[in-house]
């Protein structure tokens, strides 16, 4: 990008930046550049900006092939399944209105189902297209002088005693006003939700259960056969894909959704992505992604978001515009890289925590240092080289061996959450002359996958452990305040 100039949008007299169209980046160098960003807190959070980027990216490549996917699925009534290559069949779901499309993606052998909710732009019938004609020309007649702008208002919050008013919200919000979803019409969202089948499977496909490596799920029992739709949060909602409203649009730029669904979305997604492949509609996504990566993203608040943002839209631009092994891939070592900075961040403290800790009285098998109001329970532990540092907290036991080089540094970092006796690795990192690396396997150790579990693992450590020094040492620094012991 050293020859171009990076797009920037106005907002008033202010001058912001925008990514740069994805077709004009590399997917490895966007990563590592959203990697090399300088900053001076827990990185954690980045994560979530890159693949809401890469999602939002996604839902623009991707809307045309997920509503074909949809009406072949309708079109083939609720008992005769899209398969995809991997096994995934889509089957339609009768819902509660003919302006959506539902579908139940379920597998043979794969646990759990996914219900899936592709929503389209509501058109009226020609009938209620007439009728609300008719009385948007007597409101027009009846509040002749008023302003646009307060006639607009007052069809935002109608007053209880206009009775016009009153006559076109009826219409408006009566399903019947409005003909079932056609080819043709917008999509304005698609939501996926997580569902636990129970002992038994969907219609006899299945091994029932709850889809693998997701934490939220709905039970299908209470969540089908849907009454009504929601628009805002439920329980088992993990996927939130919202194309780009046309007047969202800010001077050829496209706008970012601020919805990110659960913590799961990326796996919903990887199905639909092979359903498409494998209904021979790829074609029709790289169609779309032609058209969306020529063309760059407003980028809202901080500038350090920008090459965060550029990172989620590459991914997903070299992958033709859909999420593959690729944008998995990718989304693991950033945030394997990411771990490594905020552990990093904290190592030389946790290192010279663990033997003051010890000699306080916290050592293994003594009373544990508590803080935050007994949330986080911490010991120390010294083995030689290794030095431990155990926490508890309200969501599991963490411990992180850091192994000294033999000259008062680290070499190698494990962090594990304790189950039932057993070790589960959820972070590893070795010290390299470029700094601390993730080391998640399989090589040195078994691998360490990108499951929002490990995620969330490993960022309640690192958090944890951040707080159990920081009130250590300010607990030290009141006791020596109170005494007349020297400074040491």
């Amino acid at each position: 990008m050293k020859n171009k100039s990076r797009p920037t949008w106005k907002l008033g007299d202010e001058t912001h930046p925008a990514t740069y169209p994805a077709v004009d980046l590399d997917p490895d160098q966007a990563l590592q550049a959203a990697l090399e960003a300088t900053v001076g807190y827990d990185r954690y959070n980045d994560v979530s900006l890159v693949l809401g980027a890469a999602i939002d990216h996604a839902a623009e490549c991707m809307k045309d092939a997920i509503s074909e996917i949809a009406f072949r699925a309708r079109d083939l009534g609720p008992d005769t399944p899209q398969v995809s290559e991997s096994g995934w069949r889509a089957f339609w779901e009768p819902g509660p209105s003919g302006t959506n499309i539902d579908l139940m993606l379920v597998h043979e052998t794969e646990p759990g189902a996914w219900h899936l909710s592709v929503r389209f732009n509501p058109v009226m019938t020609e009938a209620a297209e007439a009728r609300e004609a008719e009385i948007e020309a007597r409101i027009a007649e009846a509040n002749a002088g008023v302003s646009p702008r307060d006639l607009f208002m007052a069809r935002l919050f109608p007053k209880k005693d206009d009775p016009l008013m009153a006559e076109l919200k009826r219409l408006e919000d009566d399903p019947a006003s409005y003909r079932p979803a056609a080819r043709g019409d917008r999509v304005s969202v698609v939501y996926g939700t997580a569902l636990d089948l129970g002992a038994k499977g969907w219609r006899g496909t299945g091994p029932g259960g709850k889809p693998a490596h997701v934490e939220e799920f709905a039970h299908a029992r209470h969540f089908l056969p849907l009454k009504a739709y929601q628009d805002t949060w439920w329980n088992g909602i993990q996927l939130t894909l919202r194309p780009n409203p046309s007047y969202q649009r800010h001077e050829g730029m496209l706008t970012h959704s601020n919805d990110r669904g659960g913590a799961c979305p990326e796996i919903p997604l990887r199905i639909l992505s092979d359903l498409i492949r494998s209904s021979d509609l790829a074609p029709l996504v790289a169609k779309r992604a032609a058209e969306v990566g020529s063309l760059p993203w407003i980028s809202y608040g901080s500038e350090h978001r920008v090459p965060l943002e550029e990172a989620g839209h590459a991914m997903v631009h070299a992958a033709g515009g859909m999420f593959d092994a690729s944008v998995t891939r990718r989304l693991t070592a950033f945030w394997a890289g990411i771990a490594a900075q905020d552990v990093e961040r904290h190592l030389a403290e946790w290192f010279a925590l663990a033997p003051e800790l010890a000699a306080a009285g916290h050592g293994a098998g003594e009373e544990a240092f508590s803080c935050n109001d007994g949330r986080d329970l911490a010991r120390a532990e010294l083995n030689g080289p290794v030095r431990s540092l155990r926490t508890e907290t309200q969501n599991g036991t963490y411990r992180v061996d850091m192994k000294e080089d033999g000259e008062g540094g680290v070499v190698r970092v494990l962090a594990v959450r304790e189950v039932g006796g057993r070790d589960l690795p959820i972070g590893r990192f070795i010290m390299t002359d470029e700094g601390l690396r993730p080391d998640f396997g399989p090589e040195n150790g078994p691998e360490i996958a990108h499951h929002i579990r490990t995620v969330r693992d490993l960022n309640g450590a690192i958090g944890s452990l951040a707080s159990v020094a920081c009130v250590f040492e300010e607990e030290r620094t009141e006791a020596r305040a109170g005494s007349d012991d020297p400074e040491p």
